[in-house]
């Protein structure tokens, strides 16, 4: 968002990206793969439009995601603490 960009622009911009990459890619999460009335791997059926995914520090665009899998991806969370998590997890299994 620009400093000139208003709140309503900015969700303007928004739908308009969402309705487009819902044309070219179908809704289905870029995350867990839910799709309208099929689970997905975070448990959850799409109900509802994509979140956009975005970098909470730089603000850049990452994806296209569901509502519950975007609750669940926290802004602090990375890559190296991803990976981090699932040596962790996979050395208590």
């Amino acid at each position: 968002m620009t400093a000139k960009e208003t709140e309503w622009a900015r969700r303007q911009r928004r739908e308009r990206a969402r309705a487009e990459h819902v044309a070219a890619n179908g809704p289905e999460c870029e995350l867990c793969h839910a799709l309208p009335g099929e689970k997905g791997l975070c448990g959850s059926t799409l109900k509802r439009a994509l979140d956009e995914d975005h970098n909470h520090v730089t603000g850049k665009h990452r994806g296209w995601i569901c509502a519950r899998a975007n609750r669940q991806l926290w802004g602090w969370v990375t890559p190296e603490w991803l990976r981090w998590a699932a040596d962790y997890l996979e050395a208590r299994a």
